[in-house]
């Protein structure tokens, strides 16, 4: 009923209604720019992020055994892990909420 008694809102209604079409293409090529640059990364930094729970390690080789942590002096065990943010799933970090 709003919209038959106001002939702005059906002005405004009317050019929503046009413009979703030119939205949806721009959404598209983004999202094909995306996918693009996130194989492109993958390709690239793929297993790239993985470090040494000891700063003082330099590889995965030196990354054994334990160190003594600075920050509270207790014994710890080196370990070689990825970071959180990494390039090796995308899909899988696009899943995380």
């Amino acid at each position: 009923r709003a919209l038959t008694k106001s002939s702005g809102m059906r002005v405004v209604l009317k050019s929503v209604s046009l413009s979703i079409a030119a939205m949806v293409n721009v959404s598209l090529v983004v999202l094909m720019f995306f996918v693009v640059f996130g194989l492109l990364g993958v390709q690239v930094f793929s297993g790239r992020f993985y470090r040494c729970t000891d700063p003082s390690a330099a590889d995965r080789v030196a990354c054994e055994g334990s160190y003594y942590d600075a920050a509270t002096g207790a014994p710890t065990r080196r370990e070689w892990k990825n970071r959180y943010l990494n390039f090796d799933s995308p899909a899988e970090r696009a899943a995380d909420p």
